[in-house]
Order: structure tokens, then C-alpha cells, then sequence
């Protein structure tokens, strides 16, 4: 009775913050006010799909068949308690992550914590109420008219160890002015057994919204509010939802109503604004790069912008004059300056000094090529760890604007790492010119090329200057956490560092790296005699060895490193990554020999051997990888893994299942840029940064009768000199991969470029 008042006074107070709080936004400035005429109610608004009780998106506790936008994440809090555990549960919580990852799906990973109170047992293990880590997946049927409802199907608490919550289910919702009307039958058997439904009601479009549910068992009605999107909180929007029930019974049959609450925070991994970027899209000031020819007057000037905002596959249907328009246009930018000057050694010079100042290093200017002259610029980027496009884009903008009026027909761009070339990017300069003044990306496609390696170095190219910039250190901090949630001791256990690594480049292709972790928090489980005592994060030097990259053809990048590893061991470990010709796929070969410094050491194996043939395909259009591989565990086990990663700009979601002969896992991981998008310049020789990929995530047992989730059987020894982090931006180094975003090469310069 006394929890139930305090979530009563709870619910008041947020039900009167949810009305008042539209109010007051539209009565202050700027506002529109709110339009309580009929057709102001009926107009309804466009609420985004919201989680529900459940972790996935719905009404209050039941699925709809809406789903999250693509690159959409939520944060999912509430105090919910399914009554069919209400009678053995003094208090409950469920924390749900929710990722639209593809157009179509919604996954989401939940874990429910209901408590009883009673003490551990002698064991140590949790005697609380029900706790269940489950994944939930929904997939949205097209829609193929105007009208037609939303249709889903679903599961939750797939495959786990513990199942509480599975069902499966399918679902439609139907817009109607201001309203919501869902329907849906599910197959349970434990939630949403039997047929499901209710209806949300917008209130005059002010973020406020009624609703009323039945979920098979029992009946809710709430209200929500939903915030408009805050732009200085990266486009995130605060939805909060308080719910009573009516005639709901516990699992002896006991009426038990509550008022219950949720608190969800939605952020698109990628703010709305930078959207365009993938469509290379984007408002650029024309002063800052006039081309070499006068562009035409203002109003072929209106119709560049309307060019630039059409897609690709839209400009042969132009009409006649529009088309004449962008003829003049194109023939104004791209037109030859029968003046045109030799490229000199001095402009060399000038466009290295401005490269050197944006931080990157090893940078020489050169010319190459006979009968067209051809600008060639090596790079080492350090600075713009997040992605490489940004490094890029600035070299070919400050690129195009150090050959304003000179004889420079073709820009090749290499990108070096340790010293050793990665990749090139070969484009035509009046054409990357009339990009950058606003033409539309469609221009570039037929000149524009990104291959593996560095090929060209060994060409004939009359280098103008030396090489100049360079750092002798550089400092990578990187997060360290181990966690475990819904285990069968405690609902979340955690161990947490800090990981320092420092590299020295050496000689082509070679660097030392050295890696010291301090460990920072550990909960109770991992402390010493704790259930997870040997997993924690420890503190001490980690790894310190000699890396070598070395190329060996044109599509067959090689990294072979030696050193100590994982505090105790000493050995090899050795990374072969093959480019197939033209496309993005990776063929990628792993292996690790390791052996015990000290032979003898409690629950230490004596050697770690493991190895990893892995297929990498892209799929260009969702900016997504999916990598199929083969394990030889250090347990000696062996088994496959499939993993589906998307990136959404430099935030990646990824789905993967690991399976060996004796376990099987499934997992929804985050990997985060720690670093700035503009990075830190170096200074004194030193590069600061943070780790281009702090992946963190959640893994349970499938098919197994518990979740104790220590990786045993699946377990790899990890690669500290991470190729695909280290060198290959995160995998992201395909033609394929810049052709999709070359708005994103054009706003680098735009934002990082010198400023006149």
C-alpha cells in the first residue's frame, strides 16, 4: 500500500509535467500556439513510435506493428511489474536498449530485475524474484499504399537461457486523424497468449497522447509525452509514460493494480542534420572556392542549388531548359583558363605548410604524369581518427584551391599509416572543383577511384618537397569494461579501466606499441573470492611489441607483431587482410602463439593458440558489413560466427551469434568514437587521442538453462595492434564506401578547411 502511494504521488506529478510542459513551450516566444478547433484535433501529429513496457516499441506494455527509425537508439527505463510474478515481487525494474538497425527491423535487448528481498544463499547465488536478460526482435512488412496499416511480426526473449517474457506475435496498426489503433494476436507462452490490442490518442498535436491497452491478460490506461526534438542534445527526444491497470490478478488470482512510469531517451545515432552528407548534400558558401571560370549569374546560381539537392538517379529526367541550364553551368566551372600556369615548387610548399597545419604528417607534394599533369599528395593522418573521409576531404579541398589557375588536370591523393601507404584516391580536379561549388555528387562518379595500397609511389613522380610533419609519440586512451547482466548472482556486475597505449613509429611499416591499464571500479562479484574474481580488468603493462605492416602485392596488407602479451605471455601474433578487386569484400586470416611467462601461475593455461579465417561482404546502399568466420578458440574448441555490423556516421550497431561445440552466444554491441570529430592537433611532437572504437554491448546464452555469460568456449585472444581500427578506419576503406559518402568529403573541407 505505501509503494503504491509513492508511485501514485509519482504519477501526478508526472502527468501534470507532461500536460503543462507543450503549454508552456508554445506560449513562450516564437510559438505557434495551440490549435484547440476541431480540425486542430483532428489534424493529429506525427508521434514517433515509442517503447513500451515490453523493450520493444508499442503502446504501454503491448507491440505495435511501428518500429524505431533506422539509426535510432533508446534508452529504456521503467518500474513495471508483469503481474504473472506480482505476488513473489516486492519491487521491479526493466532497462531496455532499442536500435532501429535496418528500415524493416528492430532489435532490442532487455533486462528485467524483479526483487523479493530475501538474502543470498550460502552459495552466494540471488534468491530475488524472476531476472531475465532477453532479446527481442521485430520486423515490419512494407507497406504498398497510402492507407494501408502497419503490419509486424515479432518475437521476445529470443533463444535465451531463462525464458520469462517469449512470445511471438503478429500485429497491425492503423493511423486515423489523431488516432493509433492497434491489433494483434501472439502465440506466447508467457506474454501476449491470445489476441492484444488498444488505441493511442494525440492531444491536439501537443506531444501529449492518451492511451488504453489490453495485453492478452490485463487492461492499462496512461498518457505520454513526448519532447520535441533538442537540438543541443544531438536531435534526442524525452519520452515519459505513466500507466494504472484496472482489474488486474497476480499469479493467485489476487487483484493487484499499480501505477506504473517509464523514462526513454531516443538519440539518432546520426543527428538529422548530417543526413545529407550520405546524398552529398550540404549549403556551401561559393566565395570560399571560386572556380576557375566565373560562375553564371544569380539565376542559374538558384537553379546549381536545385541541381544539388537532386539525386543522382533524377537528373537525366530533367526537362529540356533545366538541362540547357546545367549544360552552361557545367561548361562555366569546368572550363579551361587558356592562362593556366606551371604548378611550381613554392605552391608545393604552400599547400604542404597548410597540411602541416592541420596536423597531419609525413606530407610531400609532387607532379606526376606527361601529357596531363597530375598533383600527387601523401599524407599521414593522425588527427581525424573518427573517420578518414574527414582527413580526405580536407586534402582534396585544400588541394583544389592551392591549383586555382594552375596546370594541374588530375589530384592523387595517398594515405599513409605507420609510415606505410593504405590507400589512394585518384580524381579528376576540375570536376572535385565543381563539386565543391555545389555541383551535385553525380559528377564525380565516372572520376572518381579509391584502390588498396599505394601502387603509385612506385611511378614516376617528381617530388617537389620533402617530407615534413611528424609526431614521435602518440597517446590512444582507451576505455576498458567487462560486465555481466541478468546473471543468476547479481543483476549487473561490471569491472571498469582505463588502457593508456602509446606508439612509436619506427622505420616503414613498423611501430612499438605499448599498452599500461589501470583498473578503476569493480562491483562485488568481481573482487577477489567474487563469482567473476578471474575476469576482472587487471592493472599493470599489458602488451608491449613490435608491429610491422607490410604490403605484399597491390591487394594483401600484412601485420605481424611480437612482443608481450596479456601481462604473462610472450609470442606472435600475425594478421593477413586480402582487398578482392573491385569491390569492398576482405578475406581476413588471424592467428595468435602465445606462451606462459610464468609457468605454474593459478588457473593460467600454459599457451593460448587461436585462429580466425573470416569473409567480409559490404552492402553499400545500409552502409553495412556482414562477416562470416571460422574459430579455433584457446580452448580448443572450434565453431563459427556470423555478425552484422551498420554503421550509422561513425557509430556502429552490430548483431552477432558465436557458436562453438560446446556453447553459443548471441550478442548486440555499441562501438563509440571516444575521440572529437575534429580530433586534437599534435603538439610537440605527441599525438593525443582517444580510441577510434569503444565497443561495449550485451551477450546471453542461447539454448542453455543459465546465464552465467563468461565467454568459455568462444573465447579469442585479442589483437592490441588492431588492423581494422589501427589502419583500416575501422574496415571503411573501399571505393564503394567513399562513393556513398561523398557529402561527407565535401563538408570536411567546408568545416576544417582554411579559413580566408
Amino acid at each position: 500500500m505505501k509503494i503504491d502511494t509513492v508511485l501514485n504521488r509519482r504519477s501526478i506529478v508526472l502527468l501534470a509535467t507532461c500536460m503543462l510542459a507543450p503549454v508552456a513551450a508554445n506560449a513562450g516566444g516564437g510559438g505557434h500556439g495551440i490549435d484547440f478547433s476541431w480540425a486542430g484535433f483532428w489534424r493529429g501529429g506525427d508521434l514517433p513510435a515509442s517503447t513500451s513496457y515490453a523493450g520493444a516499441t508499442g503502446l504501454l506494455n503491448s507491440p505495435s506493428a511501428e518500429i524505431l527509425d533506422q539509426g535510432v537508439f533508446a534508452l529504456h527505463r521503467d518500474n513495471f511489474i508483469d503481474r504473472r510474478f506480482g505476488a513473489r515481487s516486492e519491487s521491479g525494474n526493466s532497462t531496455a536498449l532499442v536500435v532501429g538497425i535496418l528500415p524493416f527491423l528492430e532489435v532490442s535487448g532487455r533486462l528485467a530485475n524483479y526483487d523479493n528481498s530475501l538474502p543470498p544463499r550460502p552459495n552466494g547465488f540471488d534468491q530475488s524474484g524472476p531476472r531475465d536478460l532477453s532479446a527481442n526482435l521485430k520486423i515490419q512488412v512494407p507497406r504498398l499504399f497510402d492507407g494501408m496499416p502497419f503490419l509486424a511480426i515479432g518475437a521476445t526473449d529470443v533463444g535465451g537461457a531463462a525464458n520469462n517474457f517469449e512470445s511471438t506475435y503478429a500485429v497491425a496498426t492503423q493511423p486515423w486523424g489523431p488516432f493509433k489503433f492497434t491489433a494483434g494476436v501472439g502465440a506466447g507462452p508467457d506474454q501476449f497468449d491470445g489476441a492484444f490490442g488498444g488505441v493511442e490518442m494525440d492531444v491536439f498535436n501537443t506531444g501529449v497522447s492518451l492511451l488504453l491497452e489490453n495485453d492478452a491478460r490485463d487492461t492499462f490506461a496512461g498518457v505520454r509525452y513526448t519532447s520535441p526534438e533538442i537540438r543541443r542534445a544531438l536531435n534526442s527526444r524525452i519520452v515519459t509514460t505513466v500507466s494504472r491497470s484496472f482489474g488486474a490478478l497476480n499469479e493467485r488470482n489476487i487483484e493487484q493494480d499499480r501505477t506504473e512510469f517509464s523514462v526513454a531517451l531516443q538519440i539518432p545515432l546520426q543527428p538529422r542534420e548530417s543526413a545529407g552528407r550520405l546524398d552529398g548534400l550540404v549549403n556551401v558558401a561559393p566565395s570560399k572556392l571560386p572556380p576557375r571560370a566565373p560562375l553564371p549569374q544569380a539565376g542559374i546560381e538558384g537553379e546549381r542549388l536545385n541541381v544539388q539537392r537532386t539525386r543522382a538517379s533524377d537528373i537525366p529526367d530533367l526537362n529540356a531548359a533545366r538541362k540547357q541550364e546545367l549544360t552552361k553551368l557545367r561548361e562555366a566551372v569546368y572550363a579551361a583558363d587558356p592562362g593556366l600556369r606551371p604548378y611550381t615548387e613554392q605552391a608545393a610548399q604552400e599547400l604542404q605548410s597548410v597540411l602541416v597545419q592541420h596536423g597531419l604528417e609525413e606530407v610531400r607534394v609532387g607532379l606526376a604524369g606527361n601529357r596531363t599533369k597530375i598533383l600527387v599528395i601523401q599524407y599521414q593522418n593522425q588527427r581525424f581518427v573518427n573517420n578518414e573521409l574527414d582527413a580526405v576531404g580536407l586534402v582534396l579541398g585544400e588541394a583544389v584551391r592551392n591549383t586555382q589557375g594552375l596546370d594541374v588536370s588530375d589530384l592523387l591523393v595517398i594515405s599513409l599509416k605507420a609510415k606505410s601507404p593504405i590507400f589512394e584516391v585518384f580524381v579528376r580536379r576540375d570536376r572535385y572543383a565543381a563539386f565543391l561549388a555545389g555541383e551535385h555528387a553525380a559528377v564525380l562518379n565516372s572520376s572518381f577511384e579509391v584502390r588498396p595500397g599505394g601502387a603509385s609511389l612506385e611511378r614516376d613522380i617528381d617530388w617537389l618537397t620533402g617530407k615534413k610533419g611528424r609526431s614521435y609519440v602518440r597517446v590512444m586512451l582507451e576505455p576498458r569494461l567487462t560486465t555481466r547482466y541478468g546473471t543468476e548472482v547479481a543483476t549487473v556486475d561490471y569491472s571498469a579501466g582505463l588502457a593508456t597505449n602509446v606508439y612509436a613509429p619506427l622505420w616503414r611499416g613498423a611501430e612499438l606499441s605499448t599498452s599500461y591499464v589501470d583498473q578503476l571500479y569493480k562491483s562485488t562479484n568481481f573482487r577477489q573470492g567474487g563469482v567473476f574474481s578471474g575476469e576482472e580488468i587487471r592493472s599493470g603493462l599489458e602488451t608491449v611489441a613490435l608491429n610491422q605492416a607490410w604490403w605484399l602485392g597491390n591487394n594483401l596488407l600484412n601485420v605481424t607483431s611480437a612482443g608481450k602479451y596479456q601481462f604473462d605471455y610472450t609470442g606472435l601474433q600475425h594478421e593477413s587482410t586480402y582487398f578482392l578487386p573491385a569491390s569492398d569484400d576482405v578475406l581476413r586470416l588471424r592467428f595468435t602463439e602465445l606462451e606462459l611467462d610464468e609457468v605454474g601461475r593459478p588457473g593460467a593455461l600454459n599457451s593460448l593458440s587461436s585462429s580466425q579465417l573470416a569473409y567480409r561482404t559490404y552492402f553499400k546502399n545500409i552502409n553495412s558489413y556482414l562477416e562470416l568466420s571460422y574459430h579455433n578458440y584457446i580452448t580448443e574448441d572450434s565453431g563459427v560466427s556470423v555478425e552484422f555490423k551498420r554503421f550509422f556516421g561513425d557509430v556502429s550497431v552490430a548483431m552477432s551469434i558465436r557458436d562453438s561445440e560446446r556453447v553459443r552466444f548471441a550478442g548486440l554491441t555499441l562501438g563509440l568514437p571516444i575521440s572529437p570529430r575534429g580530433g586534437v592537433k599534435p603538439m610537440y611532437g605527441v599525438q593525443l587521442m582517444g580510441t577510434p572504437e569503444f565497443a561495449t554491448g550485451v551477450f546471453t546464452k542461447v539454448g542453455e538453462d543459465d546465464n552465467s555469460v563468461a565467454l568459455v568456449g568462444t573465447a579469442l585472444t585479442s589483437y592490441p595492434y588492431n588492423t581494422s581500427n589501427l589502419l583500416l578506419n575501422r574496415g571503411r576503406v573501399g571505393d564503394s564506401y567513399f562513393k556513398q559518402h561523398y557529402g561527407r568529403l565535401r563538408e570536411a573541407f567546408y568545416m576544417y578547411g582554411r579559413s580566408d
